[in-house]
């Protein structure tokens, strides 16, 4: 391990350190800080209600976009799906992080299709073997036993 590696290393088990003892201060007084954060809201200081609200209603991570999704119901699909995600991408409909996110539920649905066709050609495959080993007198190799 290098020196720099070691640092970070340090400093992460410093930090962990801190936050692991800054949770046990909190939990053993959590209810007596509640109750003032609370009582400083309610007595109109705006920073300690905003910290309350925050907390209770936290801010969304990103914002509703409204796209036209392509649909998807077969694996001919996938292409044209990512050309339009590419295309409200360069038109600015979406950004492209939003882009790259959506490109990850089209790749999902892409390995399905993928998976799909896998099992269909096994089991094809399977069936081809059967009719050989029937044609050569054979005991069928799928239903032999491990």
């Amino acid at each position: 391990m290098t020196a720099k590696q070691d640092d970070g290393k340090t400093a992460r088990s410093e930090a962990h350190a801190i936050r692991m003892m800054m949770d046990a201060k909190s939990r053993s007084s959590a209810e007596e800080l509640i109750d003032e954060l609370l009582r400083q809201a309610l007595s109109g200081d705006m920073l300690a209600l905003k910290l309350l609200i925050n907390r209770i209603w936290p801010g969304r991570r990103g914002a509703v976009v409204r796209f036209a999704y392509p649909k998807i119901r077969r694996s001919e699909d996938i292409g044209p799906a990512i050309n339009s995600l590419g295309q409200q991408a360069a038109d600015g409909v979406l950004t492209p992080d939003e882009a790259r996110l959506l490109l990850c539920l089209v790749e999902a649905r892409a390995r399905v299709f993928e998976a799909a066709q896998t099992t269909a050609e096994i089991a094809e495959l399977r069936e081809r073997i059967d009719v050989l080993a029937a044609a050569a007198g054979l005991a069928s190799p799928s239903h032999v036993p491990n």
